[in-house]
């Protein structure tokens, strides 16, 4: 730096370097440091004084590129600063134009993982089929909501609610049956009907209908008659059955 010998020297004010330069403590700037052009649009590496690094490899701001604005907000790839491949912005979201793979890619369970496709899918894999690739919690509560398994069996909590046909339907339990309770959406969905039929006890009203029947018209059974059991005719040798 400064006066010296024959050969590449960078003057004290200013001045262009075209040799190597070798510097065995640091560098400190108060402007930009630009290595290859300034790079901005085109191919080059800078460093700015206000804490951007832009790195690109090809020209208008695409190809090879990685940036660093003032923020921290770090842009990887594609068009620089408009549409890059990766955002990781300051304040912990990111952005992705691509795949993302978390431990291995689960497409058609390739490997055990989650891959978040860029087409709007989601994809998990386990290697035991009896763990959960899905679990729903309340904040501030470890009971499980929902649940659903590697190998397809589901539960929930609470009500589910399913469509066919451009209704909705409610699956309730009662008396351990399963009833569809169909469902209109004013504001949000609400039961509309509930159609609820115990068959074990209409069944028993029904039965003791025909037995007023048959009293009344005096169509008792004669004693000594077999009584069915419910097999077939051939294993109980019973014509009359």
């Amino acid at each position: 730096m400064g006066d010296g010998p024959q050969g590449d020297y960078l003057p004290i004010t200013s001045g262009e370097l075209t040799g190597d330069l070798d510097v065995d403590g640091n560098i400190t700037a108060t402007g930009d440091v630009a290595i290859d052009g300034t790079a901005t649009f085109s191919k080059g590496l800078e460093l700015g004084s206000a804490g951007v690094l832009k790195l690109i490899k090809g020209g208008n701001g695409t190809g090879d590129t990685f940036t660093v604005d003032d923020d921290g907000t770090v842009r990887i790839g594609g068009t620089i600063p408009t549409d890059p491949n990766v955002l990781l912005a300051t304040g912990g979201s990111a952005e992705f134009a691509g795949n993302v793979d978390i431990a291995g890619n689960a497409i058609s369970g390739k490997e055990q993982g989650i891959t978040l496709r860029s087409n709007g899918s989601i994809y998990a894999a386990r290697t035991d089929f009896n763990t959960p690739v899905w679990r729903g919690y309340t904040v501030g509560s470890t009971d499980i909501t929902s649940e659903i398994l590697a190998n397809g069996a589901a539960s929930f909590a609470g009500d589910v609610v399913i469509g066919s046909r451009g209704s909705k339907w409610l699956i309730r339990e009662s008396n351990g049956v399963a009833m569809l309770i169909e469902q209109t959406r004013r504001g949000q969905i609400e039961p509309r009907t509930q159609k609820v039929r115990d068959l074990p006890n209409e069944l028993d009203l029904i039965e003791a209908a025909l037995n007023e029947v048959m009293a009344k018209l005096k169509m008792t059974p004669p004693a000594g008659w077999p009584v069915w059991d419910g097999q077939s005719e051939v294993a109980t040798d019973n014509d009359n059955a």
